[in-house]
């Protein structure tokens, strides 16, 4: 098992700069130090008097979660149009006489369904690799040393 160890200081190094929300620095932190096969587990040493701080790094990580499933759904909806689209350039060149202008359509219809495999190889697989290591953050073992 792996421990996280985190040294939190002064608040600042808890919370963002405008608001009571923990810090994104924190929580990349910890999605960079959690990218191993391992199990984790997190320890927060700090001298501040700031209670259930696992509880708000829990809910930081689970409205990590919560942004990734809609830029997912944002990227599921810019597939499915830009297959379309690339589907319709395709079929649309076919109906072209002019050679350079039916070459010209087809290659827009190419790069738009080969830009759904980028996006599906590319970013997808980013976004379910994320998604796991924050659900393994989620579900482990915080330990907080008020020192």
């Amino acid at each position: 098992m792996k421990s996280i160890i985190v040294n939190i200081r002064r608040e600042r190094d808890l919370y963002e700069k405008y608001s009571n929300e923990v810090s994104s620095e924190l929580i990349e932190y910890l999605i960079n130090e959690a990218k191993v096969k391992d199990d984790v587990e997190i320890i927060v040493n700090t001298k501040l008097s700031i209670n259930n701080i696992d509880k708000l790094i829990k809910k930081s990580l689970e409205d990590s979660i919560k942004n990734i499933k809609k830029v997912d759904k944002f990227y599921d909806g810019k597939q499915i149009i830009l297959f379309i689209v690339g589907l319709l350039f395709l079929i649309f060149s076919t109906l072209t006489k002019p050679e350079i202008i039916k070459e010209l359509i087809l290659i827009i219809g190419w790069v738009a369904v080969w830009e759904v495999m980028d996006i599906a190889i590319n970013i997808d697989s980013k976004q379910k690799y994320n998604k796991k290591i924050i659900k393994k953050l989620i579900n482990c073992k915080i330990t907080v040393n008020n020192k």
